[in-house]
């Protein structure tokens, strides 16, 4: 009921044009989500949503996109949403909702940035996503900070990551990614257009010598975090670290 008083509110002021909605946390479910879709959809300035926080599931997202996406349109630069911000972290999704997921991504031109945390996407649906980056996609930023993803899924990036253009920023944090310094070494090495690379919190404290290895040779790096990871320098990695300051001219 509060959903459809709300977007009645903001559906009759004709003077209120809202770039951004914040509804995050609010423990809508289903019957909620109906409005405020049809007011997206209906809305052809809103810019960003936020939508995290909320009871989503596979049926909501669902939702989300029939109710908002042109599915039949040949043309999806015609598509009704505008919106390039989309927060849909911590929204109970799962691998079965990647495909939904990878429906909005491949649906609307406009999306530059997807947060999509905090789900338990595991590795199928994390690949999933990354398999339509590699096909058509204007992401520029994507965050899949707790996802549950392990060193299997980062194998899986690093073999598609040079395909994935447009992408600029890249936050993996929350994930217990302590085996998968080699391929984080192998993506570090592609040729690739990430700028931002975040891997707070990732169990990385072991073999994190490959780490400095490849961000040595990764030319366009400009923001990395390695915060809590228990680094401990020793002789093992310590040159492959002084090595990296070394060679890294862009360090503010």
């Amino acid at each position: 009921k509060g959903c459809i008083n709300l977007m009645n509110f903001l559906k009759y002021n004709q003077k209120l044009i809202l770039r951004t909605l914040d509804i995050s946390y609010n423990g809508i479910s289903e019957e909620g989500m109906l409005p405020i879709f049809k007011y997206i959809k209906a809305n052809k300035k809103l810019l960003s949503l936020f939508f995290s926080g909320n009871c989503l599931g596979n049926s909501g997202l669902e939702l989300f996109v029939n109710s908002i996406f042109d599915q039949d349109s040949v043309d999806v630069s015609n598509s009704n949403s505008k919106i390039s911000y989309l927060d849909l972290s911590n929204n109970n999704l799962t691998k079965e909702s990647c495909k939904y997921i990878n429906n909005i991504l491949c649906l609307s031109p406009f999306i530059t940035n997807i947060n999509v945390g905090y789900n338990n996407l595991y590795n199928e649906g994390v690949n999933s996503i990354f398999e339509c980056l590699n096909v058509k996609s204007n992401l520029i930023s994507l965050d899949l900070t707790q996802t549950y993803i392990s060193e299997k899924c980062i194998e899986f990036i690093a073999e598609k990551i040079d395909k994935t253009i447009s992408l600029r920023i890249l936050n993996l944090s929350f994930n217990n990614l302590g085996k998968a310094c080699i391929y984080l070494k192998q993506l570090l090495l592609k040729e690739t257009n990430i700028k931002v690379l975040k891997l707070s919190s990732c169990k990385l404290s072991s073999n994190i010598n490959m780490i400095f290895q490849g961000l040595c040779k990764n030319c366009n790096i400009e923001t990395f975090d390695l915060s809590d990871n228990n680094i401990i320098m020793n002789q093992n990695n310590l040159s492959d670290i002084l090595c990296f300051f070394k060679e890294n001219k862009k360090i503010l």
